[in-house]
């Protein structure tokens, strides 16, 4: 067997695992899963923007605010409709 194939398995073992958690904690607490990943998403997209900066790539990290700043908005602007889904999950 080649060296690399128990850690490809292992990797999709963990990611099948994963999904099924994701899956219990979005039918046990839909609200709380739902705003954490709104929220999350948002810091992953700060942090890489942080991220390019720092590795002195300013248009990379000027790309990725500007990313952010739609996210922001489309998520503002759709407040009322984010509410009604997640009372609806």
């Amino acid at each position: 067997m080649k060296p690399g194939i128990p850690v490809i398995i292992g990797m999709v073992l963990l990611s099948i695992v994963l999904a099924i958690v994701f899956l219990l904690l979005l039918v046990k607490f839909p609200k709380c899963v739902f705003y954490t990943m709104l929220v999350l998403g948002g810091l992953l997209l700060l942090a890489l923007a942080v991220a390019m900066f720092i590795s002195q790539n300013p248009i990379g990290g000027g790309v990725i605010l500007a990313v952010l700043a739609v996210y922001a908005l489309v998520i503002y602007c759709s407040r009322d409709k984010i509410q009604v889904g997640v009372v609806l999950l």
